[in-house]
């Protein structure tokens, strides 16, 4: 029985099949392309040639008759004055006149003119005429004349004529040619005119053209139609094309019947610039093409055939190896439990088993041979990840009992290793602490999934590094972003430089791939593993000093040791300074003093521990000072302090920083609540003055006892906010009030003067003078005046 075949085979046949279409359509396109424009281009050559040819023949006729109109000025027989004697001389120039007319079959008649400018006389083959009724004589009326003769006389050009050139009413069945003669004058003759059968003209193109359909078209060089003809079977009708012809011979009017599928041409002469055109089908010339065309879709039908057989071959070729493959995970127990049945299915389920749904929803070998490999893959890439994990635990263990000098329980965690002497190939050792700077942003600005990764990522870059100096393990401590990296050196490689150089490459490839900077700090080599984590202690020591250098910096335990053993001045004057500035709120004063902190600390390079003790006790007296005050911005300044003696700054630059803004904020509260307390003692002063200046027992004293004040500074105070010691004003509130007394009533001036507050009268003249410039009286009367 025949084996079903799946949905792979069939993937694999409309894959081929859609292949063979793109290709056979982008050729065959590309080809049908190509033939379009052959046949397109045979048929406007054709038409080409044939309008060519008839070109040629007219032009032929036209030549001969110029020919014959050079011949005439020079035959004395035709002299005008021997025409004139008449007699034997008259009958020579008839005879010359049927010679030239006979000597062209193209030529039915001809005439040549001669005469004065009132007159022309005309001599034919036939006689003597004037010259209207030559033209008569072939249907021709007066107008023609008149119209032919004024031309010859304006023009040394050929003029064709015919009844549809000019609009005569003429129904002439015949053409004339005009032609004047060069260099004519006065007697003598004056031109040639040639009679021509259209007919004629007709039936040589009909003999160019014969065995083609279509209309041909003569045009003069004002575009105006000549002759035409129909040949053979002409689409539509001869005037539905005249106007196209005379317009425009590229232009496709769609009024026009069939415009799309005949061949125009147009050709003009340079000789006498007629313009010839023909109109054909173009389906007549395609009769030799279409053999071919039919020859082409036949190949492409055989193509496509062809290509059908091919795709079934090669989705056939390439479904075996699938089926062969399906068959072979069944065979060897794989997860989906499927064998191989001769008919209907591909696959049968065996029997007494369930088979898996996707088994079931599918025949398609690939989905069954991905599923096996998928469970397969699976599960050893989870057995794999067990076993890493576990080998990195116990690396893990091994290094921590190593550091903690826990002897017996490395050489336990040493026995379930892979490598039992892990980190004990050579005798010299050292650790590098790697801390990742700004810590706190680095925590708030990742997830805890994020933060994995940049620790993992570093512990990478420094195993990776550390490889050329021999065994190398990292592991990640407890402070948040810090990795200790443990090295086994082997001999030659336990100078301090290798190491400065190894956490300096270290530093700048962490910093190439991840936006945060890392701080080294490196222990001493020992020569005993019990030491380790003495040298991890060191490199923590080491790595505590980026509070002075910054971030991204490498440093010694060697290079940090001596600075251990300095002992701390501290610059009590700028701390109380510091205290006053925000109590007076100077925030200038107060940023000084903090700075002159620092800047004491850096020069003796405080240990970093010492100095974050000192800032945390400046904060503490800070928060003193602002005493218990229970409004609600205190609460926060106090929140705002307690979190900074709290909080692990990395760096001096950032307590600096952050302190100065804290006083800055205390100091503005300061100023503004000391604001406050002036503003209020102002006013109580300002209201105690208005009330009692007109006693005039109100003195400096009185005043300042009544605010609690010294008289000193209560007139300092006074002046510093009004521009007036206190007296001073007094005296200006009383001299206001004199000025009012004097100007509103009838007051003696003894009497103005107490209830002024005044007490001595030439006191008061001498002051009221000064100020005003007149006498109290006198400023009284000019008051009143005004």
């Amino acid at each position: 029985m025949k084996t079903k075949l799946s949905s792979r085979f069939y993937k694999y046949l409309i894959s081929y099949m859609l292949l063979m279409l793109i290709i056979l359509l982008a050729a065959g396109s590309l080809a049908y392309g190509r033939l379009s424009d052959l046949l397109q281009r045979n048929a406007d050559s054709v038409s080409a040639s044939i309008l060519a040819e008839v070109k040629l023949k007219s032009e032929a006729y036209l030549q001969e008759m110029e020919r014959i109109a050079l011949q005439i000025p020079m035959n004395p027989q035709l002299n005008p004055y021997a025409l004139a004697q008449g007699g034997y001389e008259s009958y020579q120039a008839l005879k010359q006149m049927r010679m030239y007319a006979t000597s062209s079959s193209f030529i039915y008649d001809m005439a040549v003119g001669y005469g004065g400018e009132e007159a022309i006389q005309t001599i034919s083959s036939n006689g003597t005429y004037d010259y209207a009724s030559f033209l008569q004589s072939y249907a021709f009326g007066q107008p023609y004349a008149a119209m032919i003769e004024e031309h010859v006389k304006d023009s040394k050009e050929p003029l064709i004529v015919s009844r549809r050139t000019h609009a005569y009413g003429s129904v002439s069945p015949f053409l004339l040619y005009a032609y004047p003669f060069p260099g004519s004058r006065g007697e003598e003759l004056r031109f040639a005119t040639f009679v021509i059968r259209e007919q004629h003209f007709t039936s040589m193109i009909h003999r160019v053209l014969q065995g083609y359909d279509g209309y041909f078209y003569m045009l003069d060089r004002d575009n105006r139609l000549i002759t035409s003809t129909g040949f053979g079977r002409p689409p539509g009708r001869q005037e539905q094309w005249l106007e196209l012809v005379t317009n425009d011979a590229n232009a496709v009017d769609g009024k026009q019947p069939d415009a799309s599928s005949v061949s125009r041409l147009r050709f003009t002469s340079e000789a006498n610039g007629w313009t010839y055109v023909l109109v054909m089908p173009k389906g007549q010339f395609l009769k030799e093409t279409r053999s071919i065309t039919r020859l082409y879709v036949l190949s492409v039908l055989g193509i496509f055939v062809f290509g059908l057989l091919l795709s079934y071959m090669f989705a056939r070729q390439n479904y075996r190896p699938w089926r062969l493959l399906a068959s072979t995970v069944k065979s060897e127990g794989a997860p989906l439990r499927m064998t191989a049945a001769p008919a209907p299915g591909l696959f049968r389920v065996r029997a007494g088993d369930e088979p898996p749904t996707s088994a079931r929803a599918t025949s398609d070998e690939y989905s069954i041979v991905a599923k096996a490999f998928h469970e397969l893959t699976r599960e050893n890439s989870s057995l794999y990840s067990r076993m890493k994990q576990g080998s990195r635990l116990l690396k893990e263990q091994y290094v921590l009992s190593m550091i903690r000098g826990e002897e017996s329980k490395r050489k336990e965690t040493a026995q379930m290793l892979d490598d039992p002497r892990f980190l004990l190939l050579h005798p010299s050792y050292a650790v590098m602490l790697l801390r990742i700077d700004n810590s706190s942003r680095l925590m708030r600005m990742n997830s805890q999934s994020q933060l994995e990764a940049q620790i993992f990522a570093l512990m990478n870059i420094a195993e990776e590094l550390a490889e050329r100096l021999g065994g190398r393990y990292t592991l990640q401590l407890s402070e948040p972003g810090s990795v200790a990296l443990v090295l086994n050196l082997e001999p030659g490689h336990g100078v301090q430089h290798e190491l400065e150089v190894l956490a300096g490459q270290i530093i700048d490839v962490y910093a190439r791939y991840f936006r945060y900077s890392v701080t080294a700090g490196i222990g001493s080599v020992v020569d005993d593993r019990s030491k380790v984590g003495q040298s991890l202690k060191e490199a923590e020591e080491a790595a505590q000093y980026r509070y002075y250098e910054g971030p991204g910096h490498v440093m010694t335990y060697a290079s940090v040791k001596p600075l251990a053993d300095r002992p701390y001045h501290h610059p009590f004057p700028s701390e109380n300074r510091l205290l006053l500035a925000i109590k007076e709120g100077h925030s200038a004063e107060a940023a000084q003093a903090i700075g002159e902190i620092a800047s004491a600390m850096r020069e003796q390079c405080v240990v970093p521990r010492s100095s974050r003790e000192v800032w945390k006790r400046i904060g503490m007296e800070i928060a003193r000072s602002l005493g218990d005050a229970d409004e609600e911005w205190i609460r926060q300044e106090k929140e705002a302090l307690r979190q900074f003696w709290q909080s692990a700054n990395e760096q001096l630059n950032d307590i600096e920083r952050q302190l100065t803004n804290l006083c800055a904020s205390l100091c503005e509260y300061a100023e503004n609540s000391k604001e406050s307390k002036h503003s209020a003692l102002l006013e109580q002063l300002m209201q105690w003055v208005h009330q009692r200046y007109t006693d005039c027992g109100v003195s400096l004293e009185t005043v300042a006892d009544e605010a609690g004040l010294s008289p000193s500074y209560a007139t300092r105070f006074f002046k510093n906010h009004t521009g007036f010691s206190l007296m001073q004003y007094i005296d200006k509130l009383r001299m206001d009030k004199a000025k009012e007394l004097l100007r509103t009533t009838d007051l003696k001036i003894g009497e103005v003067i107490e209830r002024s507050g005044y007490v001595d009268e030439a006191n008061f003249r001498r002051k009221f003078r000064k100020q005003e410039g007149v006498s109290p009286i006198k400023y009284r009367s000019i008051s009143r005046l005004g």
